[in-house]
């Protein structure tokens, strides 16, 4: 009784922290292993008949858990349907060790097997995970040792010689800016297309998308369109998370629109490259000034969420996050050890609270800083480069949607209501400021959409969208007023706070059924 696979996720921390009790290099402490010693002890493991291990009781609660997941894989697989568990995906994957190490577990926990002739039998894929920017700007390097690894060279011919990479959004987005994820993303994907080739490997990308254009949202059929050439080959693999499911596949005719959308683009995107028009593409000189926004823009968004004296304490203050974090919802705890750091909390909750107060700010900060900067450069006039960045809205579909994008963010952004959310945090001393640059940022990024774009209005593409959000404006800005309130009656410590917390939850709810992409 199965419909389709599952796919089992975990985060490379845990997989390591399971080798670490699991196995004993010999005359060493796994800890003084370097990387390279890492991996080349675990391709010996992988490839070994006999393999000497802990036993479970040696093991913590968390790698026993660990270990058993991967148990009962194995035991799907064996006794069950083989497709029922596909592909175990390593979350913030950052090297090449990272896939070998799962590989090794998969080994021990019998998943993978090994063949009299020494071949490996595998019935599942190892999906690295490249999150952050600075992963998936390594992502080609992590690659490049596992396709030389004779180990994971067994694995790949025991899988077809097919591999799966997953591409995170949220965290790229969250890590550096929505213009910097989006130029990462589109330039990673063209080499690691180049180094499969090279390697005779076919390549399916998973792309890690969520609701809300932070987290990789907008229309699919467009993002698949906007895929770089030769990147979609007859095969790609989407998330669809959160209320957006219920939008898109709610009932049979909605369901059927979508996926004939998804199926038209991804056969229309796997066609070859002289099949298309000569629209698609891309000049080095847009490749070029894509690359330079991307730096631009992403120095900017760090500068305010990471380098900003106050912003954590600020961001507490003027967002719903700790009631989030209370939520029966999600499948994992908002943070991902107990502490206020940005870096440790989660994309989804992080764009949760930001969609929450109305700013929004993760789908669009840095990206008005980028044009304004980019534009004054000397070199060049600034008529040319901004018909540059016409012309690349006109006849680029990953710059148009990426703008496009902007303009459905930016619309729905209200910083009237915005500024009471900030007034909550008016015991921090930098608070005020920290909204100014906000603002700021914002009139910035408008500017340079319209100028762009060659509309006056945001979002002039899309006039009935642009009717829908006037319609809901009413009902959503009366919810967030009344979330401010109950936000302050909280922190005041005013009497029933458990009244106050299930009203605000109401508000919660509200607020993203209104906005329709909270995360």
């Amino acid at each position: 009784f199965w419909l389709v696979s599952v796919d089992v996720r975990q985060h490379e921390a845990r997989h390591r922290e399971t080798c670490r009790e699991l196995f004993r290099p010999p005359e060493r402490s796994f800890e003084d292993l370097s990387i390279d010693e890492r991996r080349e002890f675990f391709e010996e493991l992988i490839l070994a008949r006999e393999i000497s291990t802990a036993t479970d009781e040696d093991l913590s609660a968390d790698a026993r858990e660990v270990f058993n997941t991967l148990r009962c894989v194995a035991s799907v697989s064996d006794h069950f349907e083989p497709a029922a568990v596909r592909d175990l995906v390593i979350s913030n994957t950052e090297n090449a060790v990272s896939a070998i190490e799962l590989l090794a577990l998969a080994r021990v926990a019998c998943i993978v097997k090994l063949s009299e002739d020494g071949t490996l039998d595998s019935p599942i894929n190892i999906v690295p995970l490249f999150e952050s920017i600075e992963s998936i700007r390594r992502a080609t390097e992590a690659m490049e040792c596992l396709y030389r690894s004779p180990a994971y060279r067994k694995q790949l011919a025991a899988r077809g010689m097919r591999q799966q990479i997953m591409l995170g959004y949220s965290d790229s987005v969250k890590d550096g800016g929505y213009l910097a994820a989006c130029a990462a993303l589109e330039e990673v994907q063209r080499a690691l297309v180049a180094q499969a080739d090279r390697y005779d490997i076919e390549l399916e990308f998973f792309h890690g998308r969520g609701g809300a254009i932070a987290r990789g949202g907008g229309p699919t059929h467009n993002a698949i369109l906007a895929q770089p050439i030769g990147t979609v080959r007859r095969r790609i693999k989407i998330t669809e998370q959160g209320e957006v499911i219920a939008i898109k596949y709610g009932t049979i005719d909605s369901a059927t629109f979508q996926l004939e959308r998804i199926l038209s683009a991804t056969l229309e995107a796997s066609l070859p490259a002289n099949a298309l028009t000569p629209a698609r593409t891309i000049p080095k000189t847009w490749s070029e000034a894509m690359r330079e926004l991307a730096v631009l823009s992403r120095g900017a968004y760090r500068s305010l969420v990471y380098e900003t004296d106050g912003f954590v304490d600020t961001f507490y203050a003027m967002t719903p996050i700790q009631e989030l974090s209370e939520l029966k919802l999600g499948s994992r705890p908002a943070k991902r050890s107990n502490t206020r750091r940005i870096e440790e909390l989660r994309a989804i909750p992080w764009t949760f609270a930001w969609n929450q107060n109305r700013v929004l700010l993760g789908s669009w900060y840095g990206a008005g800083s980028a044009f304004s900067s980019w534009l004054s450069q000397p070199g060049e006039t600034r008529v040319a480069r901004v018909a540059r960045l016409q012309t690349m809205y006109r006849r680029w579909p990953l710059f148009r949607g990426m703008i496009d994008n902007l303009s459905q963010v930016l619309v729905k952004v209200e910083l009237h209501i915005a500024a009471c959310y900030a007034e909550l945090a008016s015991d921090v001393p930098e608070a005020a400021g920290i909204f100014e640059r906000i603002e700021a940022e914002f009139r910035s990024t408008m500017r340079g959409v319209r100028e762009i774009a060659g509309d006056r209005d945001v979002l002039a593409y899309d006039p009935d969208l642009r009717e829908r959000l006037a319609i809901r404006a009413p009902y959503l800005d009366t919810l967030s007023y009344l979330q401010v309130e109950l936000l302050s009656r909280k922190r005041n410590r005013d009497a029933d706070l458990e009244a106050i917390d299930r009203a605000i939850h109401v508000t919660v709810n509200g607020i993203a059924a209104g906005l329709r992409n909270t995360g």
